[in-house]
């Protein structure tokens, strides 16, 4: 196209039918689609570098992300897929402007938006995230998690919420994942796993999509409408009744049993609402749950080695963990955490703060 486009233009300024000289194919070779050919290679060598922002708890979401990027990465037309977990970011309500410009995402050719389905709809914090923020005209594709029957309202919230953004939606896909809310699970040992359908094979065939999508994409993409996203009625009816007192009803009060807690802050560590504090001047060491802050996620009964965290709701019941077969006591599916300490006297470990995400220049390390 770049070989015979200002030919073609001279020719219709001049009336003239769009015919080719001799001249104009000098040195395409014996064949006469030498230049066709390399034109051809300047398309399929097309460079579009992608980042994939996303929001994960327990890993599921994280999951479906790298298997999206490590898909999109095998397409000739990526050059880069950068993965960034924006999790403690988007969960600190209210994200500071600087840190979002952190982000560069001007810097990208397409920008990936994944979240979990939280009572049906977005968790605390990412509408915020997305609304509160100033986003670059660039092709977005959106993807969610959940586990359960029903896979939420998660993506048409997320699309209200860039719908007076600069951002174009191209693509959208709901995947379901095992339940991870502890009290829907049953009771152990039974342990909720993913399918290799779900984990691998859909995510793989929606990468295929975007990238496709991506590379027929005009540039640049002004006025290019964005494709519609639909919710469900039911979803919305039910997202509208999970008030925090009824999550907190079924949830219910989650408390640290003392004769199984070692003490070791990894319930603190991961908990990105900040919900949760060990200080030695306070309970002995042991965790303390601040209330308000706690979103009955029940991450931390999901996270403890040791059963410690619990409620009446979740006793008995099996925590999720995305790989169960890396799990056992003392011992966590990070190879990066330390394994906590088997005597109760161990020194008490204090909650580390929370850092801001890293600016998508390698690839982020997930934190959950």
């Amino acid at each position: 196209l770049q070989f015979f486009a200002p030919k073609m233009e001279r020719d219709v300024q001049e009336g003239q039918p769009l015919t080719m000289n001799p001249s104009d194919t000098a040195g395409m070779g014996e064949s006469g689609d030498s230049a066709l050919v390399q034109a051809t290679a300047l398309a399929e060598d097309a460079t579009i570098k992608c980042v994939i922002l996303y929001f994960s708890l327990t890993g599921n979401t994280r999951s479906v992300s790298e298997t999206i990027a490590a898909r999109l990465r095998q397409h000739r037309c990526i050059d880069r897929v950068e993965l960034v977990d924006i999790t403690r970011m988007a969960a600190a309500r209210s994200p500071e402007p600087e840190q979002f410009r952190q982000l560069h995402l001007e810097n990208y050719d397409a920008i990936g938006i994944a979240a979990f389905a939280w009572c049906y709809n977005l968790p605390p914090g990412v509408k915020n995230f997305i609304s509160q923020n100033r986003w670059p005209r660039k092709p977005v594709f959106l993807f969610s998690t959940a586990g359960g029957g029903s896979r939420g309202n998660v993506l048409s919230s997320m699309a209200a919420a860039l719908k007076d953004k600069d951002a174009v939606i191209i693509a959208d896909k709901a995947f379901r994942a095992p339940e991870n809310y502890v009290p829907l699970n049953p009771r152990a040992p039974n342990v909720p796993l993913w399918g290799s359908h779900d984990r691998v094979d859909e995510p793989t065939k929606f990468a295929d999509e975007v990238a496709q999508l991506l590379e027929n994409l005009p540039r640049p993409i002004k006025g290019l409408a964005s494709a519609k996203v639909s919710g469900s009625i039911l979803a919305s009816a039910t997202s509208w009744m999970m008030t925090p007192g009824m999550l907190k009803k079924m949830s219910g009060d989650i408390h640290c049993d003392r004769t199984k807690c070692v003490k070791c802050g990894l319930c603190a560590r991961e908990c990105v609402y900040d919900a949760l504090a060990i200080r030695p001047d306070m309970e002995d060491g042991f965790p303390v749950r601040d209330p308000v802050k706690c979103q009955y996620c029940t991450k931390c009964v999901n996270v403890c080695p040791r059963g410690a965290m619990n409620s009446s709701r979740t006793a008995g019941k099996t925590p999720y963990r995305l790989n169960p077969d890396n799990w056992v006591e003392g011992k966590s599916s990070r190879s990066s955490r330390p394994p906590p300490p088997r005597a109760a006297s161990a020194p008490v470990a204090t909650a580390t703060a929370p850092t801001a995400s890293p600016a998508p220049t390698a690839t982020a390390t997930a934190t959950v």
